[in-house]
């Protein structure tokens, strides 16, 4: 099916996501040319990357010109595209680069027009020494111009805010010397979203970062080292922080590398109060005991922290840290956002949060690679059980069952939850024999459960006849497990609110979705439902369960098995996926 084919269809061209990167530009100008008045400002306001080599027709490149106003999200990797698209983008807010840099290496495969626009670049000494010199000075020349095109393409476009350059060939000249010489920063005045990522950065280029960094809202360095030929002492930086702190930082969102050299809690203290997302990698108990006083101090706001690590972490370091940003001071309910809300049915104003208010706290909570015994658990989260809503523990290991538990019986205001891992393994009797689930509020759940046995003496209090007295008669392993799931479906079935459910386990271990097993019956009461993704399930989902589905999930989408949980030789289950297919559904 053509680009074309999918954009005839208006109900399905203003809904779709388009990424350029193997399809002729052409075609798609056309089309959008047809259907000018609907189509065109949608399409090209959904354009994300390009690929130059399928666009060399003139037609193509006149298109380009005449329909760059349309494109907000520009993602490339061509200096050349941007030479053919030049000053046309004027409504252009976030630009990202992927491209190699070109001042180690060439980019093959594209020539750089000498015809394209030309900012004040900087002069260029002649070397008339020899012949190696002379192609040296013309491949040097070459470079220039392709940062002379960049450095053009940006300062012509004022309303950028999100400029994110990532590294494929590193050097850190070429970003210095968008940040130095053309001054970037400063010539950009709408910019709030940094993403700068390169093997190298010069120490100059990063205290113009430090000096505009209260214009900022989110900063992302991922830096593997920094060049300091101009040396700086914690004195002098902290002297430029105050000068730029002279005015109310804006960062929301700091993202810092190991390896940039910097007093961590300085860049923090320096934001402030503005702080509600903070992101480190290898975070040693030194940096975190300087951190922490500094998040308890003067980042009052901070709610999501997320710790990047290879297992070197101290754990001594994230409890403090994790302590500083324990509850303080009752947190204001934003009435007036609440009115405004999107009044979809999925966005309604949430009855629940308006219960009672919110305390200042840790809301969100990813932990990559990280080893978290039972004990440092309680500890970690303990102040936080009741402001926290988003918690990914899918990298992590060491966590038993019981304490996977607890947290669900803990933590009211969960939204996200993603405990799928081959590390973590919630057990069907902990559920069971544990405290209710209070996360109502839940609307993604990820999780492997396994199913296990009870404990010995209390299998003939599972089983019970239709009359309400004790079948001991039946009380064996496999009913018991059953009866086990049942009753752990039915956990699940009171969690309203939830879009996503992701269940895994074990092999031979896992759950029971079949309607003779009794359990699917226990889901009846999502309908929000829109993807369920399960793994390694005990039977194969028949024509029956795919119906049952469709019919009581009004809203589900995504369907995800694994190939040997479906039958896909039974006819009547290929027409039941047909007919789940004509009604939107999709079966993975």
């Amino acid at each position: 099916m053509t680009i074309g084919t999918i954009l005839a269809v208006p109900q399905i061209s203003r809904n779709i996501s388009i990424h350029l990167r193997q399809h002729d530009l052409t075609q798609c100008v056309r089309v959008s040319q047809a259907w000018h008045n609907t189509l065109t400002p949608h399409l090209w306001s959904l354009v994300k990357g390009f690929n130059i080599r399928h666009f060399q027709s003139s037609e193509a490149r006149a298109a380009l010109l005449k329909n760059g106003h349309f494109i907000r999200v520009l993602k490339t990797s061509s200096h050349e595209f941007l030479t053919y698209l030049g000053p046309s983008c004027e409504n252009l807010t976030m630009f990202d680069f992927s491209g190699s840099f070109p001042l180690e290496g060439h980019e093959d495969g594209y020539v750089i027009s000498t015809d394209g626009p030309s900012p004040e670049q900087p002069q260029q000494h002649q070397n008339d020494s020899g012949e190696n010199n002379s192609d040296q000075q013309q491949h040097m020349t070459q470079q220039q111009q392709k940062l002379g095109v960049m450095a053009s393409f940006l300062l012509q476009n004022k309303n950028l805010t999100t400029l994110s350059f990532r590294r494929r060939v590193d050097s850190s000249r070429y970003i210095d010397r968008l940040l130095t010489d053309y001054q970037i920063l400063e010539r950009l005045p709408n910019l709030k979203d940094l993403t700068l990522s390169s093997k190298t950065l010069h120490s100059s280029a990063l205290v113009i970062i430090l000096r505009y960094g209260q214009k900022l809202e989110r900063l992302v360095l991922k830096i593997r080292q920094v060049d300091w030929q101009i040396r700086f002492s914690n004195q002098e930086m902290a002297a430029i922080l105050r000068e730029t702190a002279a005015q109310p930082w804006k960062l929301r969102d700091l993202l810092l590398g190991p390896a940039l050299g910097l007093d961590i809690a300085m860049v923090v203290k320096a934001a402030g109060a503005s702080l509600q997302w903070l992101r480190l990698e290898r975070l040693s108990l030194h940096e975190a005991r300087e951190l922490s006083q500094v998040v308890r101090d003067h980042c009052p706001n901070l709610e999501h922290l997320l710790i990047m690590t290879d297992n070197q972490i101290d754990k001594n370091g994230l409890m403090l840290l994790l302590d500083a940003t324990a509850p303080t001071q009752p947190r204001q309910q934003n009435k007036a956002l609440i009115k405004q809300h999107d009044p979809s049915p999925l966005n309604k104003p949430d009855p629940l949060a308006l219960e009672s208010p919110r305390t200042s706290g840790l809301t969100n909570f990813q932990g990559h690679a990280l080893v978290l015994p039972d004990f440092l658990i309680h500890r970690l989260f303990g102040n936080h059980y009741a402001t926290l809503e988003i918690l990914d523990l899918s990298r992590c290991q060491g966590i038993r069952s019981e304490t996977l538990q607890q947290i669900l019986c803990r933590c009211p205001n969960l939204r996200v939850v993603d405990m799928a891992s081959e590390h973590l393994t919630l057990e069907t009797k902990d559920i069971v024999y544990g405290q209710p689930w209070v996360c109502h509020k839940l609307k993604i759940l990820r999780v492997e459960i396994a199913s296990s046995p009870p404990p010995y003496g209390d299998i003939a209090p599972l089983l019970l006849t239709y009359n309400g007295e004790h079948d001991t008669e039946h009380a064996t392993q496999e009913n018991t497990e059953m009866e086990l799931q049942r009753r752990v479906l039915a956990q699940i079935g009171t969690l309203s609110r939830m879009e996503e459910l992701r269940i895994g386990g074990p092999n031979g271990r896992s759950m029971d979705l079949t309607l003779g097993g009794g359990g699917l019956e226990q889901l009846s009461g999502l309908k929000l439902m829109r993807t369920l993704n399960v793994r390694n399930m005990g039977h194969k989902v028949g024509q029956q369960e795919l119906e049952w589905m469709v019919e009581h999930w009004p809203m589900v989408r995504c369907f995800m098995f694994d190939d040997y949980n479906v039958d896909m030789i039974d006819m009547e289950r290929v027409r039941a996926l047909q007919r789940a297919k004509r009604q939107g559904v999709y079966i993975v």
